[in-house]
């Protein structure tokens, strides 16, 4: 994998769409320039219009194949970001 785009939510229903669209544009546009690009999304204690709306995208064939959904009790941003890299896999053949 080139590029891994974290994002950390916390009530973020009312951007959330709009949010994810732009997402799975930038991903495109990764892809586009010959790179393979993949998101974590982490919710934090997600509520019920978040679960709803990231729910729709199990649907999207590109979303199964390009993204990963993570939910956690309510953390600090920074510990969003460190699980986000966490749950990256590394290349073995990285330098």
């Amino acid at each position: 994998m080139d590029v891994w785009i974290v994002t950390s939510i916390y009530r973020s229903a009312d951007h959330l769409a709009g949010c994810l669209e732009q997402l799975e544009a930038c991903m495109r546009s990764v892809e586009d320039r010959g790179l393979s690009a993949e998101s974590i999304v982490i919710r934090n204690a997600p509520d019920r219009r978040e679960r709803r709306i990231l729910a729709s995208l199990t649907g999207p064939a590109w979303w199964r194949e390009h993204g990963r959904l993570t939910v956690v009790p309510r953390e600090t941003l920074y510990a969003s970001w460190k699980r986000g890299i966490r749950l990256a896999p590394r290349d073995p053949n990285a330098e």
